[in-house]
């Protein structure tokens, strides 16, 4: 793979999930038309065509000469490199999570660059609830997020520069499913950015494997900002190796 691939903008990719399971169709099938790609993730052709574009300009897939003529768009993966960056994706995610010495599961483990897991997919609940985050408005089906006035406060209130997040050449606040489709939790670079927040200040603790816990400052923290009272004494027990 190119040395122009950072992990950063491999992370920036990846964090969407319908750009990846176009990766993850196109590595199972080898070869497949827009259409197909839009139908794998299961959205609109012209949101489709959007990913597609993003995974060719960082130079995941590229467009395969078709036996239909030049007007069927056929795409693949770039090289190699790719199929087995894919593969190995695929491996970390259908892995049994680690576990400490008396059997208690952390409370997550990364998502690429944002938190995901039980802790994850509580957090983006909570947004929600305390409307921080609101559904964007969008003519079909679509699994982002903007941030409320009220939600612009508190997250003011953590230091979270909104607009430099916004301008970023990513997804700014979007719903990331795990390989079962289930546990949805907050990606982007707003996910990003609070779980990194969360990281320096103390409220979140990393263990092993890339996995996380949530510490009593940040159960404390979390129900001051986010009002998330009914949703902490779950996490209570939740340790890290």
């Amino acid at each position: 793979m190119s040395n122009v691939r950072t992990l950063t903008s491999l992370a920036q990719l990846l964090s969407g999930p319908a750009r990846l399971k176009m990766l993850v169709a196109l590595q199972t099938e080898g070869e497949l038309e827009a259409g197909e790609l839009a139908a794998a993730a299961s959205i609109t052709p012209q949101a489709a065509s959007a990913h597609i574009a993003k995974l060719r300009a960082g130079g995941l897939i590229v467009r395969s000469d078709s036996d239909y003529g030049p007007r069927r768009r056929v795409f693949s993966l770039a090289d190699d490199d790719v199929a087995r960056a894919i593969e190995a994706l695929s491996v970390l995610a259908a892995a049994e999570p680690s576990r400490d010495s008396k059997g208690v599961e952390a409370a997550g483990r990364l998502c690429y660059d944002h938190l995901g897991g039980p802790l994850g997919h509580m957090l983006l609940k909570a947004l929600l609830e305390r409307r921080v985050l609101e559904a964007a408005p969008s003519v079909g089906y679509s699994r982002d997020y903007r941030v409320t006035t009220e939600g612009s406060s508190v997250l003011a209130e953590l230091g979270l520069d909104l607009i430099g997040l916004e301008k970023q050449r990513r997804d700014f606040a979007t719903r990331c499913l795990n390989v079962a489709e289930v546990d949805a939790h907050l990606a982007g670079s707003l996910g990003q950015a609070l779980g990194q927040s969360f990281i320096e200040r103390g409220w979140v603790v990393m263990g092993e494997g890339h996995h996380y816990a949530l510490t009593p400052a940040g159960q404390a923290a979390f129900a001051d900002h986010f009002a998330w009272h009914l949703l902490t004494n779950t996490l209570t027990t939740y340790k890290i190796r």
